[in-house]
């Protein structure tokens, strides 16, 4: 008896601090997407004028995600260069399917990233397009992106590279991000010469 009693007691102690951390998470997400919420785009003071062409829009897209020591993204033009439903292809394992995440997500995941990443907050974050080829027909376009990543922007070696798939359609008078498909360079897929312009 006393036995299950004791069990019953260490199975209702677990099932607290389960609780307990479940709430703590939810309220430390919570603050996240309070910090990167959306907003309402009538009182953006971001130009979009300049969105009249695919390489403005991704041009803006790496200067909004670079930021200097102690900073963070430029969340509101970052938003405005997303259409709604607008969705993230981060990498995942080998294999596995990519899971889509919203703006939303990836903003949070910055955030976090900004927040808890000893580098950035010494030294910043740079993400800078080595090279780029666009392909359109109408109102559609895709952009091949090669990227560099950088804590210092003097850094003569980039800590990571990768290509970036964007696609992009026009409307109201502009260009909107529909998606980005990422892609990093490991040892055992190096970025093909083609793609680098050698």
């Amino acid at each position: 008896m006393k036995l299950r009693i004791l069990t019953a007691s260490v199975l209702a102690l677990t099932c607290f601090f389960c609780i307990a951390e479940a709430r703590a998470s939810a309220k430390v997400r919570a603050a996240e997407s309070a910090a990167v919420q959306s907003y309402d785009r009538t009182g953006s003071t971001v130009d979009v004028t300049k969105f009249d062409t695919v390489d403005e829009v991704v041009d803006a897209l790496y200067a909004a995600v670079s930021y200097g020591r102690g900073g963070e993204c430029n969340w509101v033009a970052l938003r405005e260069l997303f259409m709604p439903g607008a969705i993230f292809l981060q990498p995942s394992l080998p294999g596995t399917l990519r899971k889509a995440r919203t703006i939303d997500e990836f903003c949070e995941d910055a955030l976090r990233f900004a927040q808890e990443s000893r580098a950035a907050q010494t030294k910043g974050f740079y993400e800078r397009i080595i090279k780029r080829r666009t392909t359109r027909f109408g109102d559609a376009a895709t952009c091949h992106v090669i990227f560099e990543l950088r804590f210092d922007p003097q850094s003569p070696t980039p800590m990571a590279r990768g290509l970036d798939s964007v696609q992009l359609v026009y409307g109201e008078g502009r260009w909107w991000i529909a998606s980005i498909a990422t892609e990093h360079e490991s040892l055992d897929q190096l970025l093909p010469p083609k793609l680098l312009g050698e």
